[in-house]
């Protein structure tokens, strides 16, 4: 009704139109609509004030306008006063508009109309708008002079005020109507409809009116303006006063004709001042149209006025003498113009007005019809000199322009064309009058008609003399005796009179003139159809017959009688058609004239045939005349119903009118023989042409057909073999059946597959008819073969039928055919006939290739179902009796004939159900859960019927039965269950069950309807479960949904909280049940899938818009070498993969709507568009950690998916949905490569996705080509060949010279459509070209990184490759890069084209490909180039800065002082001797050292200190001053490591040459800089710790023993616990407690090392540094609670205290344990390390963390003095116990990681000693004395890498290939692969240690170390490499031989 508002594209007229709709359609509160008319302006409280109104408040007002009559005057109170406000004050309105004057004051005009009859339509009373017009008008009125002040202004805007009140005023609208134009009034030029009068008006109101009226156009001011006309026009401001004047005076005119025309009882005005009034009017009208006035808005208004004058002075007639009076007023006009010499273009015009007056007068008076008809036909018949100069002008084609513009507000006005010209105009008129006149005459004298005919014949053919005017008298006569047959028809036989005239005068003698009578007849035939159809047939049929020899021979200017009628046949043609298109449905002559058209073109055929074989021409030139007939036919039978069982007459013809289609080849398209307009009339003929069937045999085809077998020769029989063999191809066995087939066959045959594959085209429904030919007795019992013939043809028929089904718009429509289609095969599959059996089940097969979603389609299903049902039941009950019964179809109109024998029965129910079984079958594995729902609903609707076994059920059972048996064997289907089947059915019952009892108990009840009970219960239930009530949840879910399922009705909330509350709750259970729920809404509701699609849709993009899931902003994982003791990890929630859940949903939802509706799948492609990221990288819309890997493949999939099916799309679209999934995969390349968990099941599931996107993107190439863009280089990559073969048709071996007169004709236009296609192919352009040149090489470069991304994570789920682990088609990737060689010019190329798109991909995909080395070099040098666009990114710093950049000095070089943040060591190694010194470099780290926090750079103070070494411009230096200002802990650790590595000796004798003074300055520097509470702190500190040292040397004289510990207890006692310290090696807790009886002396006699245990809480490092340094003095600190520092939990610490020993080495293993066990957790393996802490305090000495609850390998030895495996079972029981199983499991994770690092540090003295087992059976390493390249005997290396002994692995496993021992080694494997993207920083860490004099560093550390990481390897290759370290450990006989040793040597068990 409205206009649809496009929200993308809306002004802000529009988007308040659509507030306003909306509004009205809700009925909102006055509250809310209040806001439209604060848009409107505010009318000013006193008349002297300005009111100002701008275009948009003009809007406003009318949306306001609108919203009242949209919305049934909804609070019309208050909308009604505004606008009855905003008219009263319409005259003083200054209007704030920019336009030009003309557009402004019709704005104005429509304006006030729309404002007026709003109020028409919202007010009973409208007496006062009629006083508001009548006070307008006097204002005008009033004025006396044009000069006066203001009255220009006044009057731009009085006219159109007044004239948009006298369209509007006393108007009686309608709300359709009203509203449509208010919807449109904001619009420029929008049209009005025009609506009538009040009736129930006051008489005197109308008589006041009135008076106005006559007095605004008689009044002074339009005779001053009338004066000064020429004055005005000239003046640039005031030249449209003139147009508005005479426009108003037009509307004045108009409502005052509409006035008068009210029917009242009584005159209520003065008739003779009116018609005074009226005839001075037009008398002024009249004048100056007689002056030469140009065509305009101005002289329209003229002749608006002048009509609307006649009009009213004619029926203000009151008798004869004053219609005489009027009669000779008009008249007296009439001859003064017609007479004129000097003519204007209104000349015309003013005598149609007075024509016009003649005829309404004779109609109202007859007695003066006659005078009157004399005069108005001597205008013609004794032409008057306008007459005749028109006709003049007219013939020389000099037409003087008349052309007015039309003016919709005035239906009265005739209106003129272009076209038109004055003569035309002047007949037209003169015509229309003498039949008024007739019209009129007829009452008085019967025979004036008669009389009038005769003296019109006399002037068709003269006796007289003629003259130059005659020709023009004859086409008049002949017209207005054509009129009067056409206008008259129901007097007294006028039409019959008319026809005989005319057939009397037609061709006696032949002239021109007789095409002329030609368009009579055939107007007179379509006016009187009954009374003159037989004798206008007659002529029009021997016309066309009598024509017919030669084919165009029309518009010849010679006539002979020879040449018969031919002259005339061309308008006999269009008459007939123009008959044939005007016949009605119900005519009683239309089949009559059907059968004479048809017999008229098989005559002409017969005539055609004749003729082609006397002249030996060919048909092409002679049968034309027949397809001029078929556009005629085809006209007449539109009209017609489908002709089902014709008369034989009938039948006969239509079987002879396709014989020459065929013959003449008018069913050919494309030909190029005849007009393509007549191949479409034989399609339309087609459509309603009946079967050609009605023969009791097929013998009556020889001599039943119009042409006789022996009428034609062998070659013809031959030529039309061969034409038909071209239509329908290469079809096995058809030829030799052809061949025997004689003439009529042939042609019966060539011609039912014309018509049916013709009428296929048209109404894909006829498909059906194909199976009544098969099944005709006549065709099945002919014996050469026709029915097999046929049934070969049909199949050329059927496949065409097809791919039309296919093209047509996937909608519902289309899916209901489709669906009584595969309905009507089912049934016909079950025919009593085998052979038609065999054909339906072929073309059943056929349309469920093409359409494979009829499978689980519910109609088709159910009828399936319920046929095989009654088909058993209808078997068994007819077991022994031998009648045949009809059935009827379910679900379906058709009917169904069972056989009468009961072995056909039988054999038909077992076919049907093994065929049955198929479907079902082919259902599930196409679509299993859409096909799971159909059948669980189909269960519980069966539940209700009386029956004890249902046999659909039954097949339904057994199907699912053996379903589940393959699932369990090859796990094919594994969601094919049937408990879990039958729990839904059960669930469903239930909750429909629910729903029904609780309707029924609120039907019990008076508080109102059930349905809207149950519906506010579940409503309030959807509001808890959005608070926060979630228990009830499947209850709720599934209750709305049994609701939206039982009523059939639907509530758009319901609906909405169904589908949207899984994204608010997002879980993984949640969106579970709402996908049964939503599968069970889909299964029942086909009505609202469209509804309920949306609504998903919506919901998924609710998840996107608030960035939940995979669209959350990304989390910056921390990095595992920049974390702090405090935060281990930045780890995700626990992942729930809702998004991939329900991505899965919308994948399964779009394979089964594609194939049926566009419009769902449409609105994937939204979804898509709306989620897929455009933007890669920093910017992307996705996040880009690995949990999201599978949600956003599965999205990148389904858009291929969509590209890649039938979906049709515009190319612009296709473009960009292909781009961004593009973008979006290789925005996944955008971050560093992660690793996911270990999970095998859910990575295995990843993995398998990621194979499938590659190969549906390996695959995209072809759908790219397939875009006909231009190829390039890059298609050498991935070309598969293609293959073309020519094979040669039948028809080619066939074809003989077309000699005869056939005009057969094949698939010609084939070879023209190649050519074109090829052309256009070879055509395009070079941009499209370079689109797709970038498009390949993104393909290229994801398929390579995917590659990569897939076998990393097969190596990470399936480290050793076992076959059971492999995943499905993972072969096809490995193949692709075997047989694919990546040059290095596609690298570069590939390189280049991502780097434009995403210069981080770039840097990201270098990184994967480390071991390709053009690769590196090409992302070098890009870099280089363009260092700005990746300074965000760490990673890509390592391109821009390298030792030769730094040497040489690079100007890019300067870009480092900007570049993001990488970790701390590889900062710091820019002052290690990997990296000259330089300025650049160094200010750079020392800014990201600057950015890290304390609590990290605890971690890296050892190579801090060791990096003053290479520091020569100090920056090191201050760094740690600024640090050590910064963090009172951080100062404290600087000064214990600095003191330790001030001497190179343990006896603080040899000072570091190179870094000695340093230290010591710096220390100095440092303690000097604290002061106040920092000082205080550092002296508590050190204090504290000094004591706990110094015990050492007081034990050291005693004897080991009692003594010693005796001693070590009492010193330790003396130890005063000061507050707010803390032990070096644990900064995250302060001492609260001594244990001073657990000082322990350590073994070493003669360093004395103890052990002490100290009770520690549990804090940050942030809070131990406000506690101790924010207060004033240590007294406050001394009073400090352990409530006001409790942070934790106190926990007892043991400290091994040594005094002597190096532990910097201890230190330097343990801090790469550390970083390993960052990775790992980080990664979140499931792996397990202890990394206790060292910290040197001072050379040799430092602290050493006990390892809790754990002893060695040797105390357990010496304690049980049992191997390892019966120690934890005698610890932990039963090797089948849960602890057992526990903690062996233990043990393998840790005895892998620490397997790992001992191999990557070759930690060696790995004797039982220093492997430690705590209670829970973790091993733990301790003691690191020997690693990298020192080991014990003088560095043989005698170990091997891992410690693999027989008890060890003896608890692992046993044997290295039991799965424990698998899992031991895919741990390893998972560890080696997480540790080694970190190469360099480890390498880097050990080279800032290398000038520590540490004995394990001897030269080729780094070389080494970097090799055990092996970063050139793949991951495969890596994984292999380390399992063979672990075969090469496994028992090998050293790690025995040294235990051997150790236990020899120090008594240590092995």
């Amino acid at each position: 009704m409205c206009e649809v508002w496009n929200p993308r594209n809306n002004s802000p007229t529009q988007t308040l139109f659509s507030l306003a709709r909306v509004l009205a359609i809700q009925k909102q509160p006055w509250e809310k609509v209040q806001k439209l008319l604060l848009f409107c302006p505010t009318i000013p409280m006193l008349t002297t004030e300005s009111f100002v109104i701008n275009r948009f408040q003009k809007d406003a007002i009318l949306c306001l306008s609108f919203y009242l009559v949209a919305s049934d005057l909804e609070h019309s109170s208050k909308i009604v006063p505004y606008i009855n406000d905003v008219l009263k004050r319409s005259m003083s309105i200054k209007w704030n508009l920019t336009k030009n004057n003309t557009d402004i004051v019709h704005e104005i005009e429509d304006f006030i109309y729309h404002l007026t009859i709003t109020l028409m339509y919202a007010e009973e009373d409208v007496s006062k708008h009629v006083k508001l017009l009548m006070a307008i008008i006097d204002e005008v009125t009033s004025f006396t002079s044009l000069t006066e002040t203001g009255t220009e202004g006044f009057l731009k805007y009085c006219f159109p005020t007044i004239c948009g009140l006298l369209k509007g005023v006393l108007r009686l609208p309608t709300k359709e109507k009203l509203v449509t134009d208010l919807s449109h009034s904001y619009k420029a030029n929008a049209n009005h409809t025009i609506y009538g009068l009040k009736t129930n008006v006051e008489d005197s109101l109308i008589e006041f009116l009135i008076k106005k009226l006559l007095g605004l156009t008689e009044s002074h001011i339009f005779t001053e303006i009338d004066k000064q006309k020429n004055l005005l026009v000239n003046k640039e401001k005031s030249s449209f006063i003139k147009l508005w004047y005479h426009h108003t005076i037009y509307h004045s005119t108009i409502f005052l004709k509409e006035l008068l025309s009210l029917k009242r009882e009584k005159p209520f005005y003065d008739i003779k001042q009116i018609s005074k009034w009226s005839r001075s009017l037009f008398n002024s009208c009249y004048k100056y149209l007689s002056e030469n006035i140009k065509p305009g808005n101005i002289f329209q208004s003229f002749i608006s006025t002048l009509n609307s004058c006649m009009e009213i002075m004619v029926n203000l007639i009151e008798d004869e003498s004053d219609a005489e009076s009027t009669n000779q007023f008009i008249i007296d006009h009439f001859n003064t113009t017609k007479e004129k010499t000097n003519l204007f273009p209104s000349s015309p015009y003013l005598i149609v007005c007075c024509l016009n007056g003649l005829g309404l007068i004779s109609l109202k008076y007859p007695f003066s019809c006659s005078y009157i008809l004399e005069i108005i036909q001597n205008l013609l018949m004794k032409p008057s000199t306008i007459v005749r100069v028109f006709s003049q002008q007219k013939t020389s084609k000099q037409t003087p322009q008349v052309v007015v513009t039309k003016d919709t507000t005035n239906t009265n006005t005739p209106s003129t064309t272009k076209d038109e010209c004055g003569y035309d105009i002047l007949v037209e008129a003169t015509i229309r009058n003498c039949i008024c006149c007739l019209q009129g005459g007829f009452h008085i004298d019967k025979n004036l008609i008669l009389q009038f005919l005769n003296s019109m014949a006399n002037q068709i053919y003269p006796t007289g003399k003629t003259d130059d005017h005659t020709p023009m008298r004859q086409r008049n006569a002949i017209l207005i005796i054509g009129e009067i047959g056409v206008s008259m028809k129901g007097y007294n036989g006028a039409p019959e009179a008319a026809v005989t005239v005319l057939q009397q005068r037609f061709h006696n003698p032949a002239t021109q003139l007789d095409s002329l009578m030609v368009e009579q007849f055939t107007r007179i035939l379509l006016s009187c159809m009954d009374n003159c159809y037989q004798p206008i047939m007659d002529i029009f049929i021997k016309i066309t017959r009598d024509s017919s020899v030669v084919t165009y021979a029309v518009g010849s200017t010679e006539f002979t009688q020879q040449q018969s009628y031919r002259y005339c046949s061309l308008p006999v043609i269009n008459a007939l058609n123009a008959i044939a298109s005007t016949m009605k449905n119900d005519s009683a002559i239309r089949d009559d004239f059907l059968v004479r058209l048809l017999e008229l073109f098989i005559h002409l055929g017969l005539q055609v045939r004749i003729l082609s074989e006397t002249t030996k021409s060919k048909a092409s030139s002679c049968a034309g005349n027949l397809g001029v007939l078929l556009p005629i036919i085809s006209s007449l039978i539109h009209n017609f119903p489908t002709l089902y069982n014709p008369a034989p007459r009938l039948q006969k013809l239509f079987r002879d009118f396709w014989m020459y289609i065929v013959l003449f080849g008018f069913g050919v398209e494309g030909s190029s023989y005849w007009p393509q307009n007549w191949f479409e009339a034989v399609r339309k003929i087609a459509s309603k042409s009946p079967l050609l069937l009605g023969t009791d045999h097929l013998r009556e085809l020889n001599y039943g057909l119009a042409l006789k077998n022996e009428e034609v020769s062998e070659g013809d029989v031959s030529q039309l073999r061969v034409s038909l063999l071209e239509n329908i191809g290469h079809v096995q066995d058809f030829q030799p059946l052809l061949n025997r087939l004689q003439f009529g066959a042939t042609a019966f045959l060539y011609s039912v597959y014309l018509l049916e594959n013709l009428r296929v085209t048209i109404d894909s429904c006829a498909v059906q008819n194909l199976f009544e030919y098969l099944q005709d007795r006549a065709i099945q019992k002919d014996k050469n073969d026709v029915w097999r013939c046929m049934r070969l043809t049909f199949d050329k028929i059927f496949a065409k039928y097809l791919n039309l089904m296919v093209q047509k718009p996937r909608c519902a429509e289309r899916e209901k055919e489709l669906e009584k289609h595969a309905q009507y095969f089912l049934v016909m599959f079950n025919h009593t006939q085998e052979k038609i059996r065999r054909v339906a089940d072929k073309y059943f097969s056929l349309l469920v290739d093409k359409f494979p979603h009829l499978l689980w389609n519910q109609v088709v299903l159910k009828t399936m179902l319920d046929l095989l049902h009654i088909l058993c039941h209808r078997t068994k009950a007819m077991e022994n009796q031998l009648i045949s019964k009809l059935i009827n179809v379910p679900h379906s109109s058709l009917t169904l004939k069972l056989s009468q024998e009961r072995t056909v029965r039988e054999q038909i129910v077992k076919d049907f159900t093994e065929r049955c079984k198929g479907i079902v079958q082919e259902a599930f594995k196409w679509a299993s859960e859409a096909t799971w729902s159909l059948f669980q609903q189909y269960i519980i609707d069966k539940e209700d019927e009386d029956c004890l076994v249902h046999y659909g059920i039954s097949l339904l059972s057994e199907v699912m039965s053996r379903f589940e048996k393959e699932s369990i064997s090859d796990l094919k289907y594994p969601g094919l269950n049937s408990k879990i089947f039958r729990s839904g059915v059960q669930i469903r019952s239930r909750y429909l069950g629910e729903v029904i009892g609780l309707l029924k108990a609120f039907s019990t009840m008076d508080t109102g309807n059930s349905n809207d009970m149950l519906i506010d219960m579940l409503c309030k239930e959807f509001k808890g479960l959005q608070e926060g009530l979630h228990d009830n949840y499947a209850v709720v879910m599934y209750r709305a949904t049994a609701c939206l399922v039982s009523s059939k009705l639907t509530n758009n909330y319901l609906l909405h909280c169904i589908c949207w509350m899984p994204s608010v709750l997002y879980t993984n259970e949640s969106l579970q049940i709402a996908i049964a729920c939503w599968d069970w809404l889909f299964a029942t509701r086909a009505d609202l899938e469209v509804q309920i699609q949306q609504e998903l849709i919506g919901a998924w993009l609710y998840m996107v818009n608030n960035k939940m899931g995979m669209y959350s902003e990304d989390v910056v994982l921390s990095n595992p070498l920049a974390t702090s003791y405090e935060d281990r990890m930045n780890m995700l929630k626990e992942y729930e993969d809702v998004q991939d859940i329900w991505l899965q949903f919308f994948i399964r939802r779009f394979e089964v709507v594609c194939y049926y509706s566009k419009e769902q799948a449409s609105m994937f492609v939204l979804m898509l568009v709306d989620s897929l990221t455009e933007a890669v990288g920093k910017n992307s819309k996705i996040a880009h950690h690995i949990n999201y890997i599978q949600a956003r493949f599965r999205l990148a999939r389904l858009g291929l998916h969509i590209l890649q099916s039938t979906h049709s799309m515009a190319p612009v679209v296709v473009s960009v949905l292909r781009e961004m999934v593009y973008h979006t995969a290789l925005d996944y390349f955008s971050f560093p490569s992660t690793w996911p968990k270990p999970k095998t099941e859910m990575l295995g599931r990843s993995i398998t996705l990621l194979i499938d996107f590659w190969n549906a993107l390996n695959a995209d190439k072809r759908f790219i080509k397939s875009l006909n863009i231009l190829s390039t280089s890059l298609d050498c990559v991935l070309d598969e060949p293609i293959v073309e073969q020519t094979q040669m048709t039948t028809s080619d071996s066939l074809r003989v010279e077309q000699q005869s007169w056939l005009n057969l004709q094949g698939r010609a236009s084939s070879l023209s459509t190649n050519i074109a296609k090829k052309t256009y192919y070879t055509s395009r352009t070079k941009d499209s070209g370079v689109l797709t040149k970038e498009l390949l090489k993104k393909r290229i470069l994801i398929l390579a990184a995917l590659r990569r991304e897939i076998e990393r994570l097969l190596v990470w789920r399936n480290p050793k490759n076992v076959p059971e682990l492999r995943v499905p088609n993972e072969d096809t990737v490995h193949l692709w890069a075997s047989q694919i060689s990546l040059t290095d010019k596609v690298w570069k190329e590939c390189i280049r084209t991502i780097w434009k798109c995403c210069p981080q991909v770039a840097i990201y995909i270098a990184l994967r490909f480390m071991e390709v080395s053009v690769v590196l070099k090409e992302v070098n040098l890009l870099v280089q180039a363009n260092p700005l666009l990746v300074c965000h990114v760490p990673e890509a710093l390592q391109f821009l800065v390298d030792e030769a950049t730094i040497r040489q000095d690079k100007h890019s070089l300067l870009y480092i002082l900007i570049w993001a943040v990488v970790s701390p060591v590889n900062a710091i190694s820019f002052f290690s001797q990997q990296f000259p010194p330089h300025p650049f470099t160094a200010q750079y780290a020392v800014r990201v050292l600057q950015s890290y926090s304390t609590e990290t750079m605890l971690f890296y103070i050892p190579q801090l200190v060791q990096a003053l070494r290479y520091d020569h411009m100090g920056y090191v230096e201050k760094y740690i001053l600024w640090a050590c200002k910064k963090s009172q802990l951080l100062t404290h650790q600087f000064i214990w490591n600095m003191k330790t590595n001030i001497f190179t000796d343990e006896e603080s004798v040899n000072k570091d040459p190179g870094i000695g003074d340093k230290l010591e300055n710096l220390i100095n520097q440092i303690k000097l800089s604290l002061s106040g509470p920092s000082l205080d702190f550092f002296k508590r500190e050190f204090d504290f710790f000094e004591e706990i040292t110094k015990i050492s040397g007081e034990i050291r004289p005693y004897p080991k023993g009692d003594e010693r510990r005796k001693a070590c207890q009492e010193a330790l006692k003396k130890v005063s616990l000061k507050p707010g310290v803390y032990l070096p090696s644990n900064p995250e807790g302060i001492v609260v407690g001594i244990d001073y009886n657990s000082g322990i002396p350590m073994q070493s006699a003669a360093k004395a090392p103890f052990l002490a245990r100290f009770q520690v809480q549990k804090c940050s490092i942030k809070q131990l540094e406000e506690l101790n340094t924010t207060c004033e003095n240590a007294e406050v600190v001394d009073g400090l609670s352990d409530e006001e520092v409790s942070v934790g939990e106190v926990y007892t610490l043991g400290c091994i205290f040594k005094v002597g020993d190096d532990v910097r080495q201890d230190m330097l293993a343990l801090q790469f344990i550390d970083l390993f066990k960052k990775i790992f957790d980080q990664v979140g393996m499931d792996l397990y390390l202890s990394p206790y802490r060292v910290v040197a305090t001072s050379p040799g000495c430092g602290v050493i963390e006990c390892v809790p609850n754990a002893k060695s390998r040797d105390q357990l030895g010496r304690q049980t003095e049992v191997d390892l495996f019966a120690y934890f079972i005698s610890t932990y029981g039963d090797e089948e116990s849960l602890l057992f199983q526990e903690a062996r499991m233990n043990f393998i994770r840790s005895m892998a990681a620490y397997s790992v690092i001992s191999f990557l540090l070759q930690i060696k003295d790995r004797h039982n000693g220093n492997i430690m087992i705590n209670n829970q059976g973790f091993v733990i390493h301790i003691d690191f004395g020997f690693m990298f390249e020192s080991s014990p005997g003088g560095n043989l290396g005698f170990e091997p890498d891992m410690k693999l002994t027989p008890d060890w692995v003896q608890l692992i496993g046993g044997d290295i290939e039991t799965p424990s021992f698998r899992w031991f080694m895919e741990l390893c494997v998972r560890a080696y692969l997480s540790v080694r993207p970190h190469t360099e920083a480890f390498v880097s860490l050990v080279a800032l240690m290398l000038d520590t004099g540490l004995p394990c560093f001897r030269g080729e550390t780094l070389k080494r170390l970097k090799q055990r990481f092996a970063p050139t390897l793949t991951e495969r290759q890596a994984s292999e490499y380390m399992i063979q370290i672990i075969k090469d450990s496994y028992l090998n006989k050293r790690a025995r031989a040294y235990d051997l040793i150790q236990l020899v040597q120090n008594q240590i068990p092995c």
